[in-house]
């Protein structure tokens, strides 16, 4: 197969290579996709699109900025997200510019990527009145908000939070997260919704391709308040069995992710979930990524009421404690 899956008969003949040419000429072909026997990445083949199809200039400025991760110095692990005052400028929040022509285009990842193109935190309260934890976050959900996507979407007020926090680290191929959760013991869990997991593939974005590897983990509650975890985009991964206690204490959350293999792509992907120390959830045959370059980059920091695009509110005001949220390459032990 040559780089655009032709089969290679096909791909002989000076049509070709005058093809090549052509792209080559409007400066549109990579140089690592100039050879025509290599098999073109969904990268490369988005980045030629965008060089075709962008008004002047924005490709090469695009180019220019193109990581959205550009770090003289990575911040080293393990590291705890801090919670107190100024903690915006710390979190390495990432926002994502979705270009003009890709919002006609309602695809899953386009639809994740919009989660993150704004950083709102209206409805993120630190907090520092509770007896274990000396600050903590309180994610409000009033009553008839919905989740900031579609909030913005639809002009309607928003609740809860949609962040992606990549903490400055540098992204990798496994990465643990850890925090405390409390929900109250009112709380509505008649409705799906949604906690803060891991994420990756987004940042590394370049020419306008954003997440073109995106593969955000979501953690989220059913209406019956069990937990499941799934890869944005795929099938639901697995349920655990027990609903979620709403009796107004903490509860220790444990997440960790290795990226599957890829070149080919194997599906040897680990992901498990833990909560109080009790095995919930475990998968070693995951396919979580297709890129070599698509790696855990930080925190998919999403506390929000019903499921995406679903436009769900809840009845009463709602809230959710989020504490000592904290990634790192290894186990944490206390």
């Amino acid at each position: 197969m040559n780089t655009f899956g032709l089969a290679t008969q096909e791909a002989e003949g000076p049509w070709y290579e005058l093809y090549l040419a052509a792209l080559q000429d409007a400066g549109a072909l990579p140089d690592s996709a100039a050879d025509p026997s290599h098999f073109v990445t969904r990268g490369e083949m988005a980045e030629m699109i965008w060089r075709i199809v962008a008004p002047s200039g924005v490709a090469e400025e695009s180019a220019s900025s193109s990581s959205a991760i550009s770090q003289v110095a990575y911040t080293p692990l393990p590291f705890e997200f801090p919670m107190g005052e100024g903690w915006q400028d710390r979190w390495g929040l990432l926002t994502v510019d979705i270009p003009p022509m890709y919002r006609t285009t309602r695809t899953t990842k386009i639809e994740a990527a919009s989660w993150y193109e704004e950083v709102s935190t209206e409805n993120v309260e630190p907090r520092h009145d509770d007896e274990i934890f000396d600050t903590y976050f309180r994610i409000h959900i009033p009553k008839g908000s919905y989740d900031p996507v579609e909030a913005k979407q639809h002009h309607k007020p928003a609740g809860g939070v949609n962040l992606y926090a990549t903490g400055n680290i540098e992204p990798t191929r496994r990465l643990y997260l850890q925090y405390y959760v409390r929900f109250p013991k009112n709380f509505d869990f008649t409705k799906t919704g949604i906690l803060p997991s891991l994420g990756g593939g987004l940042a590394g974005s370049e020419y306008g391709v954003f997440g073109a590897g995106d593969f955000p983990t979501v953690l989220s509650w059913d209406s019956r308040g069990h937990l499941s975890m799934f890869i944005s985009g795929r099938d639901r991964m697995a349920y655990a069995s027990d609903p979620f206690p709403t009796d107004g204490e903490w509860h220790k959350i444990d997440l960790f992710l290795e990226v599957n293999t890829v070149d080919p792509i194997h599906l040897n992907g680990i992901i498990k979930l833990s909560m109080d120390d009790e095995l919930l959830i475990y998968s070693e045959r995951a396919g979580i990524r297709s890129g070599a370059d698509d790696l855990v980059e930080g925190v998919a920091f999403n506390v929000i009421f019903g499921a995406a695009r679903s436009l769900t509110s809840p009845s009463i005001d709602q809230y959710v404690d989020i504490a000592k949220v904290r990634i790192g390459q290894y186990p944490f032990s206390d």
